[in-house]
């Protein structure tokens, strides 16, 4: 095994830049600034990540039952009950009673809702392009397809859900 790999000190070997030459650090680093910063920007719009990301599978599915929009988040139903409860009164979400099975609600994005979600959408398109200003287009293209391939291991060594990856960086009251 080479020395990038070694994980033992040796007396050639200098551990701090063996840390920061690390992808995995390196990668925790900017993963983290990411995160904060793409928060910080939808923050500016007045939206927290998970209702962003609410509106996203609402405007890409249509209306959904309430169930099977908390099956997808994979939240307890008492924290989609809250989310919902903000969505609402901000006008960017309705919940009504299916006609055909009064137990469920329907929920469904508003136009104001739709409104909200394109500042969102172009609020971290633009703290993406700050965070990736040294890129180019191509190297852009080859970051996205070598996250792809990353993805499904983190995912399996954390196990954790879609709105779980995008608030791991908050306090759970302000996702």
């Amino acid at each position: 095994m080479d020395d990038y790999h070694v994980g033992v000190a040796t007396d050639d070997l200098d551990l701090v830049a063996w840390l920061f030459a690390s992808p995995a650090l390196r990668l925790g680093l900017v993963g983290r600034a990411a995160a904060r910063s793409a928060s910080e920007a939808v923050a500016a719009v007045g939206l927290k990540p998970r209702s962003l990301y609410v509106l996203a599978l609402l405007h890409d599915h249509g209306p959904m039952s309430q169930q099977a929009l908390g099956d997808e988040l994979a939240v307890d139903p008492s924290v989609l009950v809250v989310l919902l409860n903000q969505l609402e009164a901000e006008g960017l979400a309705s919940r009504q009673r299916d006609i055909s099975d009064r137990r469920r609600h329907i929920v469904a994005i508003t136009d104001r809702g739709f409104e909200r979600l394109g500042e969102g959408q172009r609020a971290v398109a633009d703290a993406e392009d700050k965070l990736l200003v040294n890129l180019d287009l191509d190297q852009r293209e080859q970051l996205a397809q070598l996250l792809v391939h990353i993805q499904p291991a983190a995912e399996e060594e954390r196990g954790a859900g879609a709105v779980d990856r995008l608030c791991e960086t908050e306090p759970a009251d302000s996702c």
